[in-house]
This record gives structure tokens, C-alpha cells and sequence, in this order.
């Protein structure tokens, strides 16, 4: 795989294995004993997409938080100066806000039901548009963290 990538930049097959909604390749986490998380440190590489080869590191920021009620997970990608994508999940629910307003006006067309993503090997779940102050309040947090982490 590593010699295929090297030489082509994509998979000509992707295994079955990798097949995800979204794989990240490189993710560099750090533990926050204060947040009780996981946070991202630099670039974050992107496999893939829905089984499309990206093969791109961005500017992102990514937080896992490990909580008794459930775990938490939030990420932002800056994908080009005026591309951005948010995600957080939440027990069964995911919620994305994007600059890329096609993109957004296709999830808002979704009926309800048709907001549904099947996993096999897991837990299904819902998703839906987030609000800029879920986004924001995940940023200043995110950096937040960030800031105690450098002075530990």
C-alpha cells in the first residue's frame, strides 16, 4: 500500500477495512488530563471521504472527550482559505456545519427520515446542521486546551 501511495498518490483498491464515512491518515493526539481528552496537534491527514481518495493534510482541529455520559467528539477542517468543514457527534448524533453551501443546502433538502447513517460495524446514527455556536464554542474550547497545554 505504501509504495502504491507513494507512487500514484491513491489506492487503486481500497481494502475493505479502510472503508470508512471518513479516515484519517495522520492524526497526531496528545491526552489533556485537565479536558479529560484527546486533542489534535498539528495538520490532519484525510484518506478518505465516503470511499473517495483525498490524500490531503489540512489545518484542522480535533477533540475527543472521554466522558462517563458518553464520549464526544468534535472536529474542525480548514480544507482551503474559504473551506471549512465542523462535525460533532454525540450520542447517535452528528452534527456538521460547512462554509461549501452546496454542500449544506443538499443535508437541509434531507427529509428527517433520510438523515440516517447505517453502520454495520457499529452504532448508527442521525445527523443534522449544526449552529455556528456549537462550531464556535468548540473552536474557543479547542484552543482553550490548546493554551494550557503549552504551559504545562
Amino acid at each position: 500500500m505504501k509504495s502504491e501511495l507513494s507512487l500514484f498518490g491513491t489506492l487503486k483498491n481500497m481494502p475493505a477495512e479502510l472503508k470508512h464515512t471518513i479516515l484519517f491518515n495522520e492524526l497526531n493526539l496528545r491526552w489533556d488530563d485537565e479536558a479529560n481528552s484527546w486533542v489534535s496537534v498539528g495538520k490532519i491527514g484525510i484518506a478518505s471521504i465516503n470511499n473517495t481518495q483525498i490524500n490531503k493534510r489540512v489545518e484542522g482541529m480535533l477533540e475527543l472527550q472521554i466522558k462517563r455520559s458518553g464520549d464526544i467528539l468534535d472536529f474542525y477542517l480548514q480544507v482551503d482559505r474559504r473551506t471549512w468543514y465542523y462535525f460533532g457527534y454525540t450520542r447517535g448524533v452528528m452534527q456538521v456545519l460547512t462554509s461549501n453551501t452546496e454542500f449544506l443546502d443538499r443535508m437541509k433538502k434531507l427529509k428527517p427520515n433520510e438523515r440516517r447513517q447505517n453502520i454495520t460495524t457499529g452504532e448508527s446514527y442521525i445527523y443534522m446542521v449544526a449552529t455556528d455556536t456549537k462550531k464556535n464554542t468548540f473552536m474557543r474550547r479547542y484552543r482553550e486546551v490548546q493554551e494550557a497545554g503549552q504551559e504545562q
